[in-house]
């Protein structure tokens, strides 16, 4: 488990992997930042917070044990007004 300082994260998409336990991250200044690993290679998240009260997540993943990483994805999401 996570231990104090620390954030856990359970990644679900389209590919129908489940994840055998959370990957584990913490905060790197104003960036969240969380390591996955699987048989499959390692990825990392990156969720960087914006002063617009936005957030940039990027995930890049390691098939070499994390020598080289590639972006995978990269995105800015932020709430919108429910009442819209």
């Amino acid at each position: 488990g996570a231990e104090p300082g620390e954030y856990e994260l359970y990644w679900f998409d389209s590919y129908g992997f489940t994840p055998a336990h959370p990957a584990l991250g913490h905060w790197d200044g104003t960036q969240l930042v969380f390591l996955r690993s699987s048989p499959r290679g390692q990825t990392r998240h990156i969720y960087r917070l914006c002063e617009d009260e936005s957030y940039l997540l990027t995930l890049e993943s390691s098939f070499d044990g994390g020598v080289n990483w590639e972006q995978v994805m990269h995105g800015t999401y932020r709430r919108i007004d429910a009442a819209m």
